[in-house]
């Protein structure tokens, strides 16, 4: 485990963290996806936000990251929501609900510390893509 040090601190925090589109509608698909992806990346380090993984979702997005102890892990979490949303808008205005709203209000969340299950969660996250692609093959649209 890689640890990390501030001003009289060590640490490694680590989450997985999942939120959801407006509504749970299917937003996101391929170019859009991508974009999403490059999108939340900038986003993360303009907020201190380490970004390991990434997965976009046509309905909600996955981050295995780590958050240092000097950020509140719901502001950075906000931050992540709002600024990527503000982008996406920017990029995409049709992504925004009647309201402007892009993402759901609330999220998912929790902490990763050994090895193991850091590993098991960066194998999900990456699978997705695979899992996707199955399903976009033989849905009717």
């Amino acid at each position: 485990m890689k640890l990390y040090k501030a001003s009289h601190t060590v640490f490694s925090l680590k989450y997985h963290i999942v939120w959801i589109t407006k509504k749970r509608v299917r937003k996101f698909y391929r170019l859009v996806a991508n974009k999403a992806t490059e999108i939340l990346a900038v986003v993360g380090e303009e907020n201190d936000v380490m970004i390991e993984n990434i997965a976009v979702e046509p309905d909600h997005v996955h981050l295995y990251a780590m958050v240092g102890p000097e950020q509140a892990l719901c502001d950075a979490i906000g931050a992540m929501k709002a600024g990527s949303a503000k982008l996406l808008q920017q990029e995409y205005p049709y992504l925004a609900d009647d309201r402007g709203r892009v993402w759901g209000r609330g999220y998912f969340v929790t902490s990763v510390n050994d090895k193991t299950t850091s590993a098991v969660i960066k194998k999900y996250i990456q699978n997705q893509w695979a899992q996707r692609a199955q399903v976009e093959l033989f849905e009717v649209r």
